[in-house]
């Protein structure tokens, strides 16, 4: 109302892409559909009336939307916000849609290659944060592959200047794959100590729930042999994953928890194949615990060749 009865489709625009973050933040609901049609909107009519930022803004919300189809959709965004960085010149949504062109294409196949590439462009231009959130995800891709001193190498570069810059989603990103090198590691009083640091830094409900869940705590639970408290962790980013929008998709749901399932004989075939279907077991860190999952299976149906 305040906008006037013909507001400008321009500031309509911009107030579109603001209701749609709005509306995925916790209590809010879990309404993704809705919020898709908000941002899709935001995108047609801020390409219309030339607004390239705001199209970037609606772009890359709408590639995180998507990714609960499969990467292609999340990735025809990203191409999108691309495209439009590219031709109306403007280098930093440029190297963004770049960088998260490559988070995707490492959650796919495993490559940081892309990634790396994007922190170089990154580098290049200037632009700190996005350097800070790229080395982020490099971090994690060396926890993934037991690389621990790699890890380790750029938490020490990288978390303090985060905090100094004020870099609120890179600092928190490094204090959670802090505390995932320590889980991973076996190291519970290291990973209590960063994560209480990551609810410190911001005490709001974190998109990062379910990575904190099943790809932190779970972890060091199994390597402490406590394989009821992995279950529980599990259990408990599903159950947070049932009542939000869910960004990222390495918690266990589609990996870890169906292998842990399968050893424990609570789930067959029907729920491997269920697992198996979704568009996230696509993902490098799931094959990997989904192909376990078979090998269970087969076993135990006497199918070992």
């Amino acid at each position: 109302a305040q906008l006037g009865d013909a507001p400008d489709p321009r500031h309509t625009a911009a107030l579109a892409v603001v209701e749609a973050h709005v509306a995925l933040l916790p209590g809010h609901g879990a309404d993704t559909a809705g919020t898709e049609r908000l941002a899709r909107a935001a995108a047609e009519v801020a390409e219309r009336e030339k607004l390239p930022v705001v199209a970037c803004q609606a772009w890359q919300l709408l590639a995180l939307l998507a990714r609960e189809r499969g990467f292609d959709d999340a990735d025809a965004c990203l191409e999108r916000m691309l495209t439009v960085a590219e031709e109306h010149s403007l280098p930093v949504w440029r190297v963004e849609a770049l960088l998260r062109l490559g988070a995707n294409a490492f959650l796919r196949s495993g490559d940081a290659r892309r990634i790396r590439e994007a922190r170089d462009a990154a580098r290049d231009l200037g632009a700190l944060a996005l350097v800070q959130q790229a080395e982020g995800l490099l971090a994690m891709d060396a926890v993934q592959r037991a690389d621990f001193p790699a890890a380790q190498d750029i938490i020490d570069r990288c978390l303090e200047p985060s905090a100094r810059m004020r870099n609120l989603g890179g600092h928190r990103y490094l204090l959670l794959v802090a505390a995932t090198l320590a889980a991973h590691q076996g190291r519970r009083r290291q990973m209590e100590r960063q994560l209480l640091r990551f609810d410190q830094a911001d005490e709001s409900t974190s998109f990062l729930m379910p990575v904190l869940l099943g790809l932190c705590r779970a972890f060091c639970a199994l390597l402490e042999e406590d394989r009821a408290q992995a279950l529980a962790e599990l259990a408990a980013a599903a159950a947070w994953e049932d009542h939000h929008p869910n960004m990222f998709y390495l918690s266990g749901r589609y990996g870890l928890g169906p292998l842990l399932a399968a050893v424990d004989g609570t789930a067959g075939r029907a729920a491997y194949a269920a697992a198996r279907a979704a568009p996230a077991a696509a993902l490098a860190w799931n094959r990997q615990f989904l192909a376990l999952t078979d090998a269970v299976l087969l076993g135990r149906e006497g199918r070992g060749r």
